[in-house]
């Protein structure tokens, strides 16, 4: 629908399936979504205009689908199911697998803005205090990086120099107001990975200039 403007309009035929997980595609003349007119869900995409009837990028059940994103810049989709497996594919292409998480759902599911990379939150055990967030390129080959603890919700930068995340790592124990005990109520914290090794962190300061220097020492 317009921004609170004018009617909303319905895309699908009236047929009792469900719809959900609406994605603009990067030319903002199509959605993707997910709906479960066969029996099962699959990815769909349709243009806005309704101009055409939607076309099924994906055909065998792959699992309940519950993250879908997709590129800002290409058209390129990826999506997540309920076990456990992140799958990734191009308009016109066949899905591919790239992934799969052993102790939790894989989501948080971020590309990055040219496209060519996509951030995720993944398990490596069989326990829900122990996350990380990975890395995958269109060519389906994937970075994990181990988890300490708890890493989720990773984000890029606009300018795709860095990658944001929440960490729950921070260890700074508090008594507890009723019980004699420790805790540790505010472990989670963001930070911030710099991407390529001539970026430098954005917290370091950067030396003055030289003509500043020299006039310091004169003073």
């Amino acid at each position: 629908m317009p921004l609170w403007e004018e009617a909303v309009t319905e895309h699908g035929a009236d047929d009792g399936a469900r719809r959900r997980l609406l994605n603009w595609l990067h030319d903002g003349t199509r959605i993707v979504y997910v709906d479960d007119a066969a029996g099962y869900e699959r990815v769909a995409v349709a243009p806005v205009d309704q101009s055409a009837a939607p076309s099924y990028l994906t055909r065998d059940d792959a699992g309940i689908i519950h993250e879908l994103v997709a590129s800002p810049a290409s058209d390129r989709i990826a999506f997540a199911t309920n076990r456990h497996e992140l799958w990734l594919l191009d308009l016109g292409g066949q899905p591919r697998k790239i992934d799969t998480s052993i102790g939790d759902w894989i989501d948080d599911l971020a590309f990055s803005p040219d496209g060519a990379w996509l951030a995720y939150t993944w398990s490596p055990k069989h326990t829900p205090r122990s996350s990380g967030w990975s890395s995958a390129r269109a060519d389906a080959s994937s970075t994990r990086r181990p988890a300490l603890r708890e890493d989720r919700s990773p984000a890029w930068d606009p300018d795709g120099k860095y990658l944001y995340f929440l960490s729950n790592r921070d260890f700074h124990p508090v008594y507890d107001a009723l019980q004699f005990e420790l805790s540790f109520p505010e472990a989670w914290r963001p930070f911030l990975v710099t991407l390529a090794a001539t970026t430098a962190s954005p917290f370091v300061p950067k030396p003055a200039p030289l003509h500043q220097r020299a006039r310091r020492r004169q003073g």
